[in-house]
């Protein structure tokens, strides 16, 4: 098993190729990871606004869309956007 110090000495290649080999692994026994309670909560507001009419079920393909060109219109770089940065207007 890779330390640290070991692992911070790797190529971003190498890097790459452990966390691809990691996300393969979790996805396999994707029942055994837990969601946390922050998630459930979100997840229960979401589907109470759709319930309630304050929402509305967007197409992912659609969605995806709309979000790059958001991004697109964007001065930053996606890797700059967070929460009160100029991607998320409003």
């Amino acid at each position: 098993m890779l330390d640290m110090v070991e692992l911070h000495g790797l190529p971003a290649l190498e890097k790459l190729k452990i966390i691809e080999a990691l996300w393969a692994d979790l996805a396999n026994d994707e029942n055994n990871i837990p969601n946390p309670p922050w998630h459930e909560r979100e997840l229960l507001k979401t589907e109470e606004r759709y319930m309630n009419g304050s929402i509305e079920m967007v197409d992912w393909q659609q969605a995806k869309k709309e979000l790059r060109s958001q991004f697109a219109r964007s001065q930053a770089p996606a890797w700059e956007c967070g929460l009160g940065s100029s991607c998320f207007p409003g």
